[in-house]
């Protein structure tokens, strides 16, 4: 699994996204230590407004 920290995946959102995409989950790290994990969701659950 991608890990990145917070300013390597705010530099490079687009290129995050498109790996979380293929790859399914990606976790970022903050400099607290604090972490989160991204995951796609499926598209058909999406309802736009």
């Amino acid at each position: 699994m991608l890990v990145m920290t917070y300013s390597d995946a705010r530099a490079n959102f687009s290129s995050l996204l498109n790996r979380v995409k293929t790859e399914g989950a990606a976790i970022i790290r903050r400099a607290d230590g604090s972490s989160f994990r991204i995951t796609v969701e499926n598209e058909e659950k999406i309802i736009a407004f």
